[in-house]
């Protein structure tokens, strides 16, 4: 639990919602092309459109990887944080 309240820190420091930075994370790695998140309503599927494309700052990946939050090899989307 003390991981994820760092990570939320970190996402409060950015402005990144942390449900934006879980869905764009694993689109980091070139070999994975999409991810489908489960959806129980509507709304929850238009929620989860916009964190999808919620802008996260190369800056939020950086600070994930100097505060040890990710390994520093880790791929970011975009190559963010390298």
């Amino acid at each position: 639990m003390e991981q994820v309240r760092k990570i939320e820190q970190v996402c409060a420091n950015h402005s990144v919602p942390l449900k934006a930075a879980a869905l764009q994370f694993p689109l980091g790695h070139k070999a994975v092309i999409s991810t489908i998140p489960g959806s129980r309503s509507e709304a929850e599927l238009e929620d989860n459109i916009q964190m999808v494309g919620f802008p996260i700052p190369e800056a939020f990946w950086c600070e994930l990887k100097d505060r040890n939050l990710l390994p520093r090899e880790a791929p970011v989307p975009d190559g963010a944080g390298s």
